[in-house]
């Protein structure tokens, strides 16, 4: 209304050649005005006439039920998006107002922006079952909006589509452990394990790719790594439950497998899935100063310190500063020049 404040808003951004999205505060009004300046510049180096031009804008301020869609990821528990044309209120408030049958435990979490307005439901939901989804009447929008009427639907969750995953986010293993990788796969009837050694004179360049440093067309070890060995393994479980098995790192490579290593697995007919594995007992403690870098080994299975090892510090360009062994207390200094650029 004239005399009223300015909304404050915001560019959402385009929808189209000519359009685009201003989100606004809440508007309490059933209307408001939009006033665009003389000589608004256009996409295409014209602008807009001189005089100011004003229109009304109406506010709908029914707050309505949009749909259900139902996703069964492969290894993630299945969820249901619910989308509305305006943003529900008050978590409290929904898990009242909302029901399942047959009963199942789930949560309710906002939808991120980019999915729409709603909540989606995340529980024990199984692939291929059918549940009736009731939203009661009454549920509120942040800006007071009420829905109207209850909206009942009946969703069939989907199976989960076929796939394999690393079943750890590790990537340090001890050479006195077992040296076996957990594989997940769902809806799958076999599996490729490659694994391939990165060569020792290739970890500075990789650690740059690792750390984003360096970007690579291929994979984070192309063209830093040997020859790979293959293996294949089958699966026999349940339609859309998860199968696990153990690949042998000792039984893959014939011998007991040291360093850094680049392991890949695809699926039949789908998925795939990678990630380096480091295999070695020693952890690194390093602080790096104007004069040296001081490094502390340690055994990562017996978490004491280890002597005798050989440390060597290199710099950005991959050229060795520094080379010495730990005493017994599992330290060691690696003195470095005012000019050297500490990176491995």
């Amino acid at each position: 209304e004239e005399g009223d404040p300015e909304l404050t808003y915001e560019l959402v951004g385009r929808a189209g050649s000519n359009v685009v999205l201003i989100k606004t505060e809440v508007v309490n009004n059933d209307r408001f005005a939009l006033l665009l300046k003389g000589g608004l510049p256009c996409a295409d180096g014209t602008a807009l006439p001189g005089l100011e031009q004003k229109a009304v804008v109406p506010v709908r301020g029914d707050f309505e039920f949009q749909r259900m869609e139902a996703e069964s990821p492969s290894f993630d528990g299945c969820q249901l998006r619910v989308t509305f044309n305006a943003t529900p209120a008050g978590q409290q408030e929904l898990t009242s107002l909302v029901s399942v049958e047959p009963a199942v435990k789930f949560t309710m979490e906002p939808l991120p922006s980019w999915w729409g307005s709603g909540f989606r439901l995340v529980g024990a939901f199984k692939p291929g079952a059918l549940y009736t989804v009731t939203i009661k009447e009454g549920l509120t929008s942040e800006s007071g909006a009420r829905l109207r009427q209850a909206v009942s639907r009946t969703v069939q969750f989907p199976d989960r589509p076929a796939g394999v995953s690393i079943a750890t986010s590790g990537r340090y293993l001890s050479p006195k452990g077992t040296l076996q990788i957990p594989l997940s796969a769902v809806n799958l009837k076999s599996c490729v394990v490659s694994l391939q050694p990165v060569f020792a004179n290739n970890l500075v360049q990789l650690a740059h790719r690792d750390a984003g440093n360096q970007y690579s067309y291929g994979y984070l070890v192309d063209r830093l790594a040997g020859a790979a060995v293959v293996q294949t393994n089958h699966f026999s479980g349940k339609r859309n439950e998860e199968t696990r098995v153990l690949v042998n790192l000792r039984e893959l490579t014939g011998g007991e497998p040291r360093g850094v290593y680049w392991l890949e697995t695809y699926g039949d007919p789908q998925g795939s899935d990678r990630g380096l594995l480091v295999v070695t007992d020693l952890g690194l403690a390093a602080r790096v100063a104007e004069d040296a870098a001081l490094v502390w080994v340690n055994s990562l299975r017996e978490a004491s310190p280890v002597a005798g090892v050989e440390v060597t510090l290199y710099g950005e360009d991959n050229q060795e500063i520094a080379r010495a062994l730990t005493d017994a207390n599992g330290l060691v200094r690696l003195p470095r020049r005012s000019g050297d650029r500490p990176f491995l």
